[in-house]
């Protein structure tokens, strides 16, 4: 049993054995990578799928450019841009890197994303930047990854936490996709649906296409 236990950690306080060498403990009580594979390359998360929103369903959880109107029982309600997928977990599931990469930060945004990792890969000749988001807070030491590596634990943290109060979204990794352009900072990259990259492909429903599942 794994709660407090560190990579190579010996017996607990409690007497219950630590995580093995080259494991870390999860938020689950369980130990990452400890008969635990990790998800195909091209997902951050296994079997994936899009975390609806309750205003806007599916597409909620999808990448949107644009603001679009919607009515409600209350009048006009305004959906804003949503630069990111959203691919729904449990808290404390493992989050994996999409592809082999370099850190770029992590750090804490209160008010979105909460305890976030960037990481820049190059995808078929193209450097990007993977942004995963809604992270717990953790110890997790590195400066290179390989597809498949942990990068993270799934938390609620920063605005998702009061959405899952409210009713208005469930728990999820926010993960956004910007294209690396020389002199160019994170903020101001040029965005990419997500989706394109991720080895799992969904309809027009949000279901995963089976022959693409993994």
């Amino acid at each position: 049993m794994c709660t407090t236990c560190e990579p190579g950690d010996g017996p607990d306080d409690d007497g219950e054995e630590g995580c093995p060498l080259d494991t870390i403990a999860d938020g689950n009580g369980g130990c990452i990578g400890e008969e635990d594979p990790e998800p195909c390359v091209g997902n951050p998360v296994k079997n994936p799928r899009i975390a609806p929103q309750a205003n806007s369903g599916i597409e909620g959880g999808r990448f949107r450019p644009g603001a679009r109107k919607k009515f409600n029982n209350h009048g006009i309600l305004v959906d804003k841009p949503h630069w990111a997928t959203d691919l729904a977990n449990r808290k404390g599931d493992t989050i994996y890197s999409l592809f082999d990469g370099d850190l770029l930060t992590t750090g804490y945004d209160e008010s979105g994303w909460g305890h976030f990792v960037i990481i820049k890969s190059i995808v078929n000749g193209i450097e990007y930047y993977f942004l995963y988001a809604h992270l717990q807070q953790s110890d997790f030491n590195f400066e290179h990854v390989s597809a498949g590596y942990p990068i993270g634990i799934a938390s609620d943290s920063g605005n998702l936490s009061q959405a899952i109060s409210d009713s208005l979204a469930v728990q999820h990794v926010h993960l956004e996709v910007r294209k690396v352009v020389e002199g160019v900072s994170f903020n101001n990259s040029p965005k990419k649906d997500p989706e394109d990259l991720l080895t799992t492909k969904f309809d027009t429903f949000g279901n995963p296409i089976a022959s693409t599942d993994c």
